[in-house]
């Protein structure tokens, strides 16, 4: 048998056993067409630098120009049909560009960045803090394309922002500072997604951006099914933006509940979309929302609601799953939902259901009326994976199809609960093939916490075979959650810290104002659930593990350098890790500790825990804090107000006397 197919992206080839027959099928990648909603002039705050006159011209910043034929070789050799971007590392803040001083004290910084062969830039910013009333904005040099304005609240936990893409080879970023927060702001522009394709249409042509008005027209709007039956669980499909090393792609993905209810962020979504990639999880985007209200087609792109960055959880080739947790809480304006699931051995619902995000167009639904096939064959995919026999549910969608940008779409029962997600297939509107992982062959994965899904969807080990979906607000008020993340300053999770939970900001903590404590799994994640809301509490861990774990000579040669004045120490954390004596000074003492625990005299340091956890968007004032009263306002973080869920910045465990900062999850997990 032989079937013919259009032209997408990154054909899979399948191989049948039993048949002996070499079947070829579409992926589900979309050309990766990394996309903010346009706002043309007129729809945004208008950059300072368009509407105020007398400001002086910039010189452009260079950016490095593409090489078309390299960059066509290297997709080639990759099968990199995807990739529309080609990153660049740069080295760009605040100390560059240009300043003005406006009349009333408030100031202007403006970057003209510019890319002679560009059809479009994209910025990856980190470190960044914008205080209150500052904001950053990106726009195309001629004002024909101007995105929204930034503030502090669009910057995730871990101090990450994207901004772009703006269409052209020229681009202005622009920094507006009030002069109450002079000089308080600040970022680190470390990298540019130069795009090398037309991922944008004219904006000449009325049209908005690329993925908006995408799909193909046998597609069919979510607003068109009038069942009911997905009013809740469709709330919980999010598009997915992924920013990799190589580029950037679109898939999509859903939130998902756990038997805790306990709104924990994770999301599922296709192990395939990035494999064949260096995924940057910080800065992957999910987009909220993005649909339509209506059957037919909206005249102009709809809003979404967006969050970035996110950490791996778990995944697994053989069912083509990847479980993702989001750096930050769902706001309850996203009046998001929290799928459900089914994980029945070999179920087969009568009636099947996609909701998905076809080339990153609005939801869009598919529909099988017939009963679902487990699919007895191993598949024989281009990338070399071969997935196992009955892994993979097999549909004939009867209404709407699929294509790029729909992997990982939830695979639904007319229940609304998950029971797969859409892997690949033979992606075409006259008669779509579907092949979707199986929720079931997930959750057990291959045998461990990191490839499978039951550690995180069953925290509580309830065993449940059917878990319901949560609408938080349909949650009685009055509780609310908090949670975070516990990391080595390599950025790997820490497992078994312990995190408290208090009323007060004492440090020592007070033991009066203890409420409970929880430990950190595996991921580095924590948290505390039916936490009275309305007020105020504090957050801090510990580790008094790993004793010897990342010390070593390097660390007592890099003390005694700064004693001798020949190498100091330059960083606030190293200061706070070599008073290992904990006196408030660094002395030859601190050395003769080291020594004596790496020499086994002592099993452990007399006035330290193993590890000083601080929190990771502390910022010192001064190089060396031993000589302030630091630890208050270090190693706690305080949640005002506790209005619903809350996530914490991460914190970060430094090894006491480990100047190096050399522990990392291997030594010590």
């Amino acid at each position: 048998m032989e079937l013919s197919y259009i032209s997408v992206p990154r054909r899979h080839v399948f191989t049948i056993s039993p048949m002996d027959k070499l079947i070829a099928f579409k992926s589900l990648l979309t050309i990766a067409f990394l996309t903010i909603a346009i706002i043309l002039v007129g729809q945004s705050e208008m950059p300072y630098g368009l509407s105020s006159s007398g400001l002086p011209i910039l010189t452009p910043t260079q950016i490095q120009s593409i090489s078309y034929q390299e960059v066509e070789n290297r997709d080639k050799a990759n099968n990199w049909q995807d990739r529309v971007s080609v990153p660049t590392d740069v080295s760009l803040d605040l100390k560059k560009g240009e300043w003005y001083t406006m009349q009333n004290g408030d100031r202007l910084w403006r970057m003209h960045l510019q890319c002679k062969n560009a059809k479009g830039l994209a910025l990856m910013l980190r470190d960044v803090s914008l205080p209150s009333g500052a904001t950053l904005q990106l726009y195309a040099q001629d004002g024909k394309h101007i995105l929204q304005q930034i503030d502090q609240t669009n910057v995730n936990p871990e101090g990450n922002l994207l901004i772009g893409p703006v269409i052209g080879s020229n681009a202005i970023l622009e920094y507006f500072e009030p002069a109450s927060v002079k000089s308080m702001g600040d970022f680190d522009l470390f990298k540019i997604q130069r795009l090398y394709k037309d991922y944008l249409p004219s904006i000449d042509n009325g049209s908005s951006n690329r993925a908006f008005g995408d799909a193909w027209a046998c597609q069919v709007n979510l607003a068109c099914d009038n069942s009911g039956n997905f009013d809740d669980v469709e709330r919980s499909v999010s598009r997915i933006l992924m920013v990799v090393e190589e580029g950037m792609l679109y898939c999509t993905g859903s939130l998902i509940n756990n038997t805790a209810q306990d709104m924990t962020p994770y999301i599922l979504t296709a192990f395939h979309c990035a494999n064949d990639f260096t995924p940057m999880y910080e800065f992957f985007r999910f987009d909220f929302n993005f649909t339509s209200p209506f059957c037919t087609n909206p005249a102009q792109e709809p809003p979404y609601q967006s969050l970035l960055g996110c950490a791996r959880i778990s995944g697994n080739a053989d069912s083509d799953f990847e479980l993702l947790r989001l750096f930050q809480s769902i706001p309850s304006s996203f009046n998001a939902y929290f799928a459900g699931w089914n994980r029945t051995q070999d179920y087969l619902p009568d009636t099947t259901t996609l909701i998905h995000h076809p080339s990153g167009d609005i939801k869009k639904i598919s529909q099988d009326y017939n009963r679902v096939l487990i699919f007895n064959s191993t598949i024989d995919w281009d990338n070399g994976t071969v997935t196992s026999s009955r892994s993979h549910y097999r549909s004939f969608p009867d209404l709407g199809a699929f294509q790029g940008g729909s992997s990982g779409s939830p695979y639904l029962d007319n229940n609304g609960h998950i029971i797969g997600q859409l892997h690949g297939g033979d992606a075409n509107c006259e008669e779509p093939e579907a092949f979707s992982g199986l929720f079931v062959r997930s959750w057990t994965g291959a045998g461990s916490e990191t490839t499978r899904l039951s550690n995180w969807l069953d925290p509580i080990g309830a065993g449940n075979l059917i878990q319901n979906g949560l609408d938080p607000s349909t949650i009685p008020p009055g509780s609310g959650t908090i949670s975070g993340r516990v990391v080595f300053p390599n950025g790997e999770p820490m497992d078994k810290a312990i995190v408290y939970l208090t009323t007060d900001n004492a440090f020592p903590r007070n033991p009066s104002s203890l409420i409970t404590t929880v430990t950190t799994g595996p991921d580095g994640f924590y948290s505390f659930a039916g936490v009275p809301m309305g007020q105020n509490y504090y957050i801090s861990a510990s580790n008094d593990r790993c004793k010897f774990n990342g010390l070593s000579v390097s660390d007592i040669t890099r003390v005694l350098n700064h004693l001798t004045f020949t190498n100091e120490l330059s960083s606030p954390e190293q200061f706070i890790v070599a008073d290992v004596n904990n006196d408030g000074v660094i002395t030859v003492f601190d050395v003769v500790f080291v020594r004596a625990l790496l020499l086994g005299v002592i099993s452990e340091f007399p006035a330290q825990e193993s590890f000083v956890i601080l929190r990771s968007d502390m910022v010192f004032e001064e190089e060396n804090p031993l000589t302030t009263n630091w630890q208050q306002n270090a190693l706690l973080f305080e949640v005002t107000n506790l209005s619903g869920p809350a996530l914490v910045p991460d914190f970060t465990a430094y090894k006491v006397g480990d100047v190096t900062f050399s522990v990392s999850s291997t030594s010590c997990n």
